[in-house]
């Protein structure tokens, strides 16, 4: 028997990954990819929640407070609800400092027309109060007996326009306001 003068080659001493090495790379790869993807959206998400939340609180606590203080400060002529198409909720108040002006408060509950207008009229000047929420006046109570026209619960429920499914925020904030006019 005659031998070639040929080196056997060894396999061990080979360098390099061989394919299940690469797939099993791969899978690995892809998975920790998948889970930092998740995790990425799932924080852009809450942070459009979160950014939602503090938009609808800003615009809903500005409204109410508003309200609140001009209340506060005035005397209650008229609260009534006007019936028609679209119910209407009307607030007339009239500060004890300008006697001669009166305040409505209108807000108009029109299911077509969103966001929800909450307006104060006084006069020729009328502000919206609200343009990136939809703002629900759900009612104003007042006590029928007793000391009528100086104590008022506002319910509002504000809830925001335009975000994503999920993304959105509800508020709801009442509060009561006693008038300082002492009649």
């Amino acid at each position: 028997m005659t031998f070639n003068n040929k080196k056997l080659i060894c396999r061990s001493t080979l360098t390099g990954f061989t394919l299940i090495e690469m797939l099993v790379a791969l899978a690995i790869f892809s998975i920790v990819v998948t889970v930092m993807l998740s995790v990425t959206i799932s924080l852009v998400k809450a942070q459009r929640k979160t950014q939602n939340l503090q938009l609808v609180h800003d615009s809903a606590r500005y409204s109410i407070e508003m309200m609140a203080k001009e209340i506060r400060m005035s005397k209650i002529i008229d609260v009534r609800v006007v019936g028609g198409p679209h119910f209407i909720y009307e607030l007339t108040i009239q500060r004890l400092d300008d006697p001669g002006n009166n305040i409505v408060y209108h807000f108009y509950n029109d299911s077509a027309s969103k966001p929800g207008i909450l307006a104060r009229d006084r006069g020729a000047d009328t502000r919206y109060l609200n343009d990136i929420t939809k703002v629900d006046i759900r009612g104003y109570f007042y006590p029928l007996s007793g000391t009528p026209g100086k104590r008022l619960t506002i319910v509002l429920r504000a809830e925001s326009v335009g975000a994503r499914a999920g993304e959105g925020a509800i508020i709801d904030l009442q509060t009561t306001v006693t008038s300082r006019s002492y009649e």
